[in-house]
């Protein structure tokens, strides 16, 4: 269980930023009183019915055929069966659907995946619950797929409200999805659905006003004026713009920018996404919620905030006083995305303008492959790298040129391209290496880095990859292959090094799954064995030996 459930409760309340904490209570409170609404609304039902039946004038029964209609239209499923019903569910809003149905999924999938794995390593309390650290939380992979699910659930939402009849309804879809790593790979499928369907940029042109033209750049910077032209953004971009709650600011306090292309090939194709409400900044986000890809774009996007709000320099840009916006975290996620990074110290850095003569210490820094070349990377040591975007030649030498990293993630949705062998091996000084639901369906072959010491692959398909070969890093303690798909991978080579490895819902043939299972009983034992030389209680090392020696046979 979870110790700080309170604590937790508001994490999950957080993940929909643009609602108040009155809205909260709002959709709790109708949640709560759904069935004394319920029986309400059938009561006036029951009541019409019965005046229906009563009243043998055409016309009155006519008005009240109408009202009943209405009723049930506003407030009713159909079953299968062709019936009409009201439930606890249908008497809800909108906003209070979504809410309840994304709880839902994030109660199975994100409490599952903490209470039963703990993956980020949480303590815990004497009697055994979880207690979350919510900073490190909102840092991890964990977070992101959250967030996902939260958008997932809206878009599908806003595309089948006629489908979705019970809070349960996602959590039903999914039942045989093991974990939240296959939940997001089913997610992408559903997204690479209706990406399909986009009809070569049509609706790009829809509901838009141009507001800057830069012809050098190829770009234009548009205000998105009507729900089509925020449903293409959100398409495109992999984000939420198109839920209701936007929509329904179109025409009042809100002001939605896109920079899209006006090159001919990809006419009006967005790359980053801009929010306002009542003059204040809001959002500022590339794809899929990440980091702006493209200099000449960061150039662009930052000038135009520099104009907007009479600020002079990339100084006044950070500064929370200066810049009118609607809360802190959004405006700190709108700097990062910019590349405005704050250090462990929290003092802000322009990442594409650091000192040559200075190393400059960050907690986290995700970056856009896109834009290495613009960072004075020997000034940067990071504990986590997260990289986004795309992978391109040279991309493990630029790399290598940070000061120093830690912890190198390839961020949820990297792309990996056409590449069929993914070269690691030249990645020096990293000493843990994360690749969160990698598509290496087209990669054969992975040379890892030999001086890593922690690896975590993250609901990877490795369809093509018959052997994987960790032999040579002969520092490698721990190995995640977790929700990974090894079904068609013939051989694991670990090296002797390795004392921890887990391979939680991996899906494998049932030899494979035997040699795992035996290795990991065989690791155990070496625990035991080392941690009895550490406290030096010869009885209990003796005994682990002996233990381990039968485990072999």
């Amino acid at each position: 269980m979870i110790y700080n459930k309170r604590e937790y409760k508001e994490y999950v309340r957080s993940l929909f930023a643009d609602a108040t904490a009155e809205e909260f209570e709002n959709f709790e409170r109708e949640i709560k009183d759904s069935d004394k609404k319920r029986k309400e609304l059938q009561k006036q039902i029951n009541t019409i019915i019965q005046q229906f039946r009563d009243n043998p004038d055409e016309t009155t029964r006519k008005i009240l055929n109408n009202k009943l209609e209405t009723l049930r239209a506003d407030r009713s499923v159909i079953l299968p069966s062709g019936e009409l019903i009201i439930t606890r569910f249908s008497v809800l809003s909108p906003e209070a659907k979504k809410y309840a149905c994304t709880s839902a999924l994030l109660n199975k999938y994100l409490t599952q995946e903490i209470v039963q794995n703990n993956p980020l390593k949480f303590p815990t309390h004497a009697n055994g619950d979880i207690i979350i650290d919510f900073d490190r939380l909102k840092e991890s992979h964990l977070h992101e797929l959250a967030v996902d699910i939260r958008d997932f659930v809206h878009n599908y939402m806003d595309d089948n409200p006629q489908l979705v009849k019970h809070p349960n309804y996602f959590v039903q879809v999914y039942t045989s999805v093991p974990t939240i790593y296959d939940l997001n790979h089913s997610i992408d499928k559903y997204y690479d659905r209706k990406r399909e369907n986009l009809n070569d940029y049509t609706a790009s042109r829809k509901g838009i006003h141009i507001i800057e033209s830069y012809p050098r750049q190829k770009l234009h910077l548009v205000r998105m004026m009507t729900p089509d032209a925020l449903n293409f953004e959100s398409d495109c971009m992999g984000h939420c713009i198109r839920r209701d709650r936007y929509i329904e600011k179109i025409d009042t306090t809100a002001e939605y920018y896109s920079l899209r292309s006006s090159d001919p090939s990809q006419p009006f194709y967005p790359y980053v996404t801009m929010f306002f409400d009542e003059g204040k900044l809001v959002e500022i986000v590339g794809k899929a919620n990440h980091a702006i890809s493209g200099m000449a774009r960061v150039k662009l996007i930052r000038d135009y905030i520099k104009r907007r709000f009479n600020l002079e320099s990339e100084k006044d840009l950070i500064s929370a006083d200066k810049v009118p916006h609607v809360d802190d975290r959004r405006f700190g996620i709108a700097l990062r995305n910019l590349g405005l990074i704050p250090d462990k110290n929290g003092v802000y850095h322009d990442l594409y303008n650091l000192p040559h003569n200075q190393i400059i210490e960050f907690e986290s820094c995700p970056v856009t492959a896109r834009n290495l070349d613009y960072i004075n990377k020997q000034s940067i040591s990071a504990k986590s790298l997260w990289l986004q975007g795309d992978h391109g030649p040279h991309i493990i030498d630029k790399i290598n040129q940070f000061h120093h990293i830690d912890t190198l993630t390839f961020a949820v949705q990297y792309n990996y391209g056409d590449i069929q062998e993914l070269d690691l091996s030249k990645l020096r000084g990293v000493k843990k290496l994360v690749l969160s639901s990698a598509n290496l369906r087209k990669i054969k072959k992975i040379i890892f880095p030999k001086d890593i010491e922690q690896l975590e692959m993250w609901s990877v398909d490795f369809s093509n990859i018959k052997d994987i070969d960790l032999m040579h890093c002969l520092d490698l303690k721990k190995v995640s292959f977790r929700n990974s798909d090894l079904r068609k991978t013939s051989t694991i080579k670990f090296p002797p090094s390795i004392n921890e490895i887990d391979f939680s819902y991996v899906k494998s043939t049932a030899q494979m799954g035997k040699r795992l299972e035996r290795l990991q009983k065989i690791l155990t034992y070496k625990r035991k064995f080392y941690q009895a030389l550490k406290l030096d209680k010869l009885s209990n090392m003796f005994r682990t030996i002996k233990e381990y020696g039968k485990s072999l046979y």
